[in-house]
């Protein structure tokens, strides 16, 4: 497994994210959104509070993924599931749609010796924990927002919040259920795979569909056992989903957390809430654009969304704080931390 035919692209959505993060820049000291004095207001242990933060985050993803790993292989241990979530990550960040994630993460373990089983039953089964909190988590705030009828006005328009949760709760149901019709829907199995094949064999004239279709076959099985021994097992991952569920709340917050120093103003559930229901919305809507990252729209985005909660000058210190602390350091220190592993020569031998 090679990453010498993706090179180009990544290095191509590294040149778009810088460039268009320069004319992010420009674009909001132009209509001074953000000014010089309004950074120099940002003191410098803010960024660095904020950062810890974001990688208190990232080591709590890292503990679920040891512990969902830890089900059923010894291969991953902390230090593999930490630079596991973080080449994901950096795949996340680079990526239009975060189309990355999965392939960089599959890479370094490919790089870091993990069978390639390993890695499939691993993606599974974290996926399954995921989708699963996710929606149990999505119907809670979509129920309590379509009660309280909370809404937001964003670029003029009010927008009912419930929207929002609507949203992700269908994208984790579609996941969710893709996975088990996947898992135990033998005529969608063949079905895939035999487009998988016609496709193949357009692409590849001496691609043998035969071998292909029992090997996938003989995968698409025990990705089936794997299913039912997370449903027969749940006890096993308790404590990763509740993780899973506290990560998704602090993920969230990140702009509350930059909010809050900046403003001085006191902690409260309901400015947690408020700001965590925002930041689903600028994502969802962000997620539409397809570049790299959100850079760009992620910030735009966040002056629309958040201005009836962040009044002038601190609007534009909060969107600073944000992004810097937990998009623009974090990115550089992943794509530093991918360069060593990246050039690393080591393959495992019967990968496949």
């Amino acid at each position: 497994m090679a990453l010498g035919k993706t090179t180009r692209k990544y290095v191509i959505n590294a040149a778009i994210i810088v460039f268009v993060a320069l004319l992010t820049c420009f674009y909001l000291f132009r209509n001074k959104n953000v000014t010089a004095d309004s950074v120099r207001a940002i003191k410098w242990y803010y960024f660095l509070i904020c950062f810890c933060l974001f990688f208190a985050c990232v080591l709590i993803e890292a503990t679920i993924e040891r512990l969902i790993y830890g089900t059923f292989t010894d291969e991953m241990n902390y230090g593999k599931s930490l630079l596991n979530v973080l080449f994901g990550r950096f795949g996340s960040g680079i990526t239009p749609f975060r189309s990355g994630h999965f392939p960089l993460k599959a890479y370094y373990q490919y790089k870091a010796g993990i069978a390639a089983q390993t890695t499939v039953t691993g993606f599974l089964k974290c996926q399954i924990i995921y989708s699963a909190v996710s929606i149990i988590v999505y119907i809670a705030v979509f129920v309590y927002l379509l009660v309280t009828g909370i809404s937001a006005e964003v670029a003029g328009i009010n927008v009912k919040l419930w929207t929002a949760a609507a949203i992700g709760l269908a994208f984790h149901v579609v996941v969710f259920a893709a996975v088990i019709v996947l898992a135990f829907s033998e005529r969608f199995q063949r079905g895939t795979l035999k487009l998988c094949c016609k496709v193949a064999e357009k692409i590849k004239k001496t691609f043998d569909c035969e071998k292909f279709y029992t090997e996938q076959t003989e995968k698409l099985a025990r990705f089936k056992e794997q299913v039912k021994i997370v449903g027969k097992s749940c006890e096993k991952y308790l404590l990763p989903a509740a993780l899973y569920a506290l990560y998704m709340v602090l993920s969230g917050s990140f702009q509350y957390a930059a909010f809050l120093l900046l403003s001085g103003k006191t902690f409260t559930a309901a400015g947690l809430f408020m700001f965590y229901i925002l930041n689903l919305t600028s994502t969802y809507i962000a997620n539409v654009v397809p570049l790299p990252g959100g850079v760009g729209t992620a910030e735009v985005l966040f002056l629309l969304v958040f201005a009836n909660v962040i009044s002038d000058p601190l609007l534009g210190e909060t969107l600073v704080l944000w992004r810097v602390s937990t998009y623009y350091i974090p990115i550089i220190a992943e794509f530093l931390l991918f360069i060593p592993i990246s050039l690393n020569k080591r393959k495992m031998q019967n990968y496949s």
